[in-house]
């Protein structure tokens, strides 16, 4: 179970980027969050991993006992100055990618050394995929809220 209760963000002049926001999520359950460009979807999400961008305000609460991962839907979200290898093993604290571990993800070396714009569209969803396995293998939420 993860539920989100009033998660807020606010920019460094305290500017509101995302109102309030509740929802809850039960285990096994999968949510899409659709809008327009510019409505806030890619902050929600930076909040919800705990990665706001420096200067920013997270306010609410995130209470949950399971593990949680978000997979885009385009590789258009991976910065474009680091490999997919880089964006994969920051989760585990910059680890070496053996090929094991790369394996067990669905990846393979050619993969891991591409950049966003190196990637076709199914090179693209299989390392988002990665990604969010990855993210699920290593992030849990605390049984007691969290205030953010």
């Amino acid at each position: 179970m993860l539920h989100i209760n009033e998660l807020s963000v606010f920019s460094c002049r305290d500017n509101p980027l995302l109102y309030p926001v509740t929802f809850s999520l039960k285990r096994g359950e999968i949510t899409g969050v659709v809008g327009e460009s510019g409505s806030g979807k890619s902050i929600l999400a930076h909040a919800l991993l705990g990665h706001a961008p420096t200067g920013f305000r997270v306010e609410g609460e995130i209470i949950g006992q399971s593990q949680f991962a978000l997979a885009a839907q385009s590789a258009g979200i991976l910065d474009p100055l680091k490999t997919v290898w880089q964006h994969l093993f920051r989760w585990r604290g910059g680890s070496k990618a053996t090929s094991e571990k790369l394996t067990s993800l669905g990846i393979d070396r050619e993969i891991a050394g591409c950049y966003r714009h190196q990637l076709s569209g199914g090179m693209g969803k299989r390392a988002l995929l990665a990604h969010a396995l990855v993210q699920s293998r290593t992030l849990y939420w605390q049984t007691n809220p969290v205030p953010v």
